[in-house]
């Protein structure tokens, strides 16, 4: 393995893994929203998809969050409805991000785009590019978004000092 070879393999692994620390973030923060909304009703929660929280995916985590904050906290929920939405987007890069394979040899080209490829019926291999440029941007969005998230927490704590938002209360 080449000198740039092995670096280009490490920015691949910073670029996934930075990503997908973000969305773990994000999916946090919807627990503790669910949480929250839910006022700890585990039962409540399961209602909405038939299924328990831990069981949830990213997607139904933002689904039932949006539920939440529509019944019991309105004013919240008009807020802060675009970042939530935003969420979903940054679910579709993380799922790129988590399942596509990165061109190995992304910076031997042109220096400013991003070759994803991706497996699809019979094997065909596709590649779809992005500018680096554009993906520097949607992280700096979901830093915003992610701040947004953070300032709807905040509310919750300011609004229900009597319980802990740190971690969701885990049912009995």
């Amino acid at each position: 393995m080449t000198e740039f070879t092995k670096w280009a393999r490490d920015q691949e692994v910073l670029l996934r893994g930075f990503y997908l620390t973000i969305t773990v973030d994000a999916e946090w923060m919807l627990i503790m929203i669910i949480d929250q909304s839910f006022k700890g009703n585990h039962a409540e929660i399961k209602q909405v998809l038939k299924k328990p929280l831990h069981e949830l995916d990213l997607f139904e985590k933002i689904l039932v969050c949006k539920k939440g904050l529509r019944k019991y906290h309105k004013d919240f929920y008009r807020d802060h409805k675009d970042d939530i939405g935003k969420l979903d987007k940054l679910r579709g890069f993380r799922n790129k991000f988590a399942h596509r394979k990165i061109d190995p040899n992304f910076m031997t080209k042109s220096r400013k785009t991003l070759l994803f490829y991706d497996l699809k019926n019979r094997g065909k291999i596709v590649g779809e590019e992005y500018e680096l440029t554009f993906l520097k941007t949607e992280l700096e969005n979901y830093g915003k978004t992610i701040k947004s998230i953070l300032s709807l927490i905040a509310k919750f704590l300011e609004n229900n000092s009597s319980r802990q938002l740190l971690l969701p209360s885990i049912p009995k």
